[in-house]
């Protein structure tokens, strides 16, 4: 048990390197998408009222048009082979299909309702007949008498087929059956498989809601994103009686903190939250100067552990974009991604085509004391100095290079008053500006996953330096006023970039390893940055001032990794269509020719799988989920036999047919009630 007093931690999770974004095939339909009208002409119409014709309609276009369904019932009938053999084909189909749970969820959520069963089952109950046949749900389903349960059975058949992390839902294991489990799951291929139809349905679902948006104004975006993981907090919570030595209900859940970056196995007990956390990448404008053209949309999803692998699920997130034909831009993320192992995050990000822009922050000792960290000169190759993501001349002067990281500890402190903030940042800026004529200049753009080829500043016609080393070019117009460097500054072992000349290739490794888009503290990185700020919209808008409430647990109460994720996923959806509508309300005039971005070339490699590959179910581990299955289902005798428990067999077997003459006794007493 946990030394602070909070029951049993988590067993640590097999870390998945990178699930691969081409699990399954979709087929989007683009004329029944456009939900809204071809033009956004019928976003006025409202979803809800009774149970809106309107929201019937758009829920069933949506689906239909997502291509998502046939796919899922595809894995859904392998799942049942490979776990039933040929008895998987046996027995009574239910009466609601994925597709007819898919509409239901949707048309809740327009009418402005929780995701729980009870609210679907009361829905099909205000259908009317003609709205029931246009769903296709059987006349005969919608009969009162356990329609709750057969919706929640649908349900949960189908899941199944994509659920990394099967177990019993209601009930609190001890910490050595959590561990045991959790160990199994570690050991079982199907995990990787279940997470990337899990990633596929997600990414797919929110791609769906972006094209509802008329390809006027879709195309117009130019691949800008800012990621950030968000809680969803589960609805079980934290065990924290530390007697029982249980998990968690859902024990697919984690520990929250807020603080750094989020995980809260080693957190105090006033400061966690139970829960997930979704990875969520948000379109931004294409300028921060540019009035909006595009309402800010999510694009991508993931779904894990608080602070678990957090720097692989935005790479997770990122691949489904770019698998799906979108451009890259830029990379926002906090100081929390740049924590990040390089070849966790930036290799793979670097490599799909994007410019990425992290903060950058001093380090505090032990001690109180503040060192330059990540603000300081992080190493450098050929020569040169790597400062602020950028790639510098050794012959710097040494008052440049640490002004960044004095001005940086006082602008940004929290705790300083706007007052000593504001003058800092202006004097960053400086410090920066001050840097630009030393830095090595750049070619041409590297490929994605290739050599950045630089030269010397003091080379060329566009020479900003002149140096003792290098001869003054010809090139260089006449008048042309150069920064002088002065030898006491010049190394005493010169590198390649001083040596050659024309200029030093440096392998992917080394220049992507600190690489910023913008030069960090510059001007144009400040702007850039801060919309930032757009993603946190977004998370509040989807959490708090929508009526999805995605913020709220209890309106979302299923247990488990994948029902979280799948009702994430559609509270997500269900936000987008919302920006979508409000935006058609209102448009901006659209420009008279729409350049559609050119989708840049991606590396193929091992930092990012970017072919289609099949992710079969592996039958060895299939025997381990039928007892599972025969648990949830309440067969436990079933189970003990598939392991070979005859002890386990002979005691419920007793303890049935106690039950079952308890149950005698009771019916007996009841009859003589009757009957006096």
């Amino acid at each position: 048990m946990s030394a602070k007093g909070l029951g049993p931690k988590n067993p640590p999770r097999k870390e998945i390197s990178l699930r691969l974004a081409h699990a399954g095939e979709a087929t989007l339909d683009g004329e029944k998408l456009l939900i809204f009208g071809p033009n956004g002409e019928y976003a006025e119409l409202h979803n809800i009222g009774g149970v809106s014709d309107v929201a019937i309609d758009r829920a069933i276009a949506f689906i239909d048009g997502s291509g998502v369904v046939p796919q899922l019932e595809v894995w859904a009938e392998e799942y049942r082979m490979k776990l039933r053999g040929a008895r998987g084909r046996a027995g009574r189909r239910s009466e609601f299909t994925i597709r007819h749970i898919f509409i239901l969820i949707l048309v809740t959520l327009f009418d402005e309702k929780p995701i729980l069963m009870t609210r679907i089952d009361e829905l099909v109950g205000r259908l009317t007949s003609d709205q029931v046949a246009r769903i296709g749900i059987p006349e005969h389903a919608i009969r009162e008498e356990g329609r709750c349960t057969r919706i929640r059975r649908a349900f949960d058949s189908w899941i199944e087929s994509i659920d990394p992390f099967p177990s019993e839902r209601r009930t609190r294991v001890s910490a050595e059956e959590h561990q045991r489990l959790t160990d199994e799951e570690n050991d079982d291929p199907n995990v990787e498989v279940m997470l990337a139809r899990l990633d596929w349905l997600a990414n797919h679902l929110l791609e769906a809601s972006i094209r509802t948006l008329p390809a006027v104004y879709r195309d117009q975006w130019k691949g800008n994103i800012a990621v950030d993981a968000t809680l969803f907090d589960a609805f079980a919570r934290q065990t924290t009686n530390i007697h029982t030595g249980r998990s968690s209900s859902d024990r697919d859940a984690g520990p929250y903190v807020r603080e750094g970056d989020h995980d809260g196995d080693n957190a105090k007990k006033g400061k966690l939250v139970n829960g997930y956390e979704a990875t969520l990448a948000i379109w931004l404008p294409n300028s921060p100067f540019d009035e909006p053209q595009f309402p800010d949309l999510a694009a991508g999803m993931s779904f894990h552990r608080p602070g678990k692998a957090f720097a692989l699920e935005a790479v997770n997130c990122t691949a489904s974009i770019r698998d799906r034909g979108h451009p890259a831009g830029y990379w926002i993320g906090d100081a929390a991604y740049t924590q990040a192992l390089p070849e966790k995050l930036r290799y793979p990000i670097i490599a799909m085509g994007y410019e990425v822009i992290f903060d950058l922050l001093p380090e505090t000792r032990s001690d109180g004391t503040k060192v330059p960290g990540k603000t300081g000169v992080q190493g450098g190759s050929g020569g040169g100095l790597q400062l602020v993501g950028r790639h510098f001349c050794p012959a710097t002067p040494k008052a440049l290079l640490e002004e960044p990281f004095n001005t940086a500890v006082v602008f940004q402190d929290r705790q300083r008053p706007s007052e000593e903030r504001e003058p800092a940042k202006e004097r960053l800026v400086r410090a920066v500006n001050a840097l630009r004529p030393y830095e090595l200049k750049q070619k041409q753009k590297p490929k994605p996953g290739g050599a950045l080829v630089i030269t010397c500043p003091a080379a060329g016609p566009n020479a900003t330096v002149s140096c003792p080393l290098k001869p003054r070019s010809s090139a260089v117009p006449e008048g042309k006023v150069l920064l002088p460097i002065l030898p006491s500054n010049l190394p005493d072992h010169p590198g390649k970039i001083c040596t050659n000349e024309e200029s030093v290739s440096i392998p992917f490794e080394e220049w992507a390893r600190h690489r910023q888009g913008l030069i960090w503290g510059s001007e144009e990185f400040l702007i850039q940055y801060a919309q930032r700020t757009i993603v946190e919209g977004y998370n509040g808008y989807l959490k708090e001032n929508t009526p999805e409430q995605a913020g709220r647990s209890s309106r979302r109460r299923l247990r488990g990794h994948a029902a979280q994720y799948v009702l994430a996923a559609f509270l997500v959806t269900a936000s987008n269509l919302r920006k979508v509508r409000t935006f058609l309300i209102d448009p901006p005039k659209p420009p008279r020719v729409v350049k559609k971005p050119v989708v840049q070339e991606v590396a193929a490699g091992t930092t990012w799988a970017v072919t289609p590959t099949l992710m079969p179910l592996s039958e060895a581990e299939m025997s381990r989920r039928r007892i599972i299955a025969d648990r949830r289902r309440g067969e436990d005798v079933k189970a003990a036999r598939r392991i070979g428990d005859m002890e386990e067999v002979a005691r419920l077997v007793a303890a049935r047919e106690q039950r079952r003459r308890k149950r005698r006794r009771l019916s007996r007493l009841q009859a003589l009630k009757l009957a006096g």
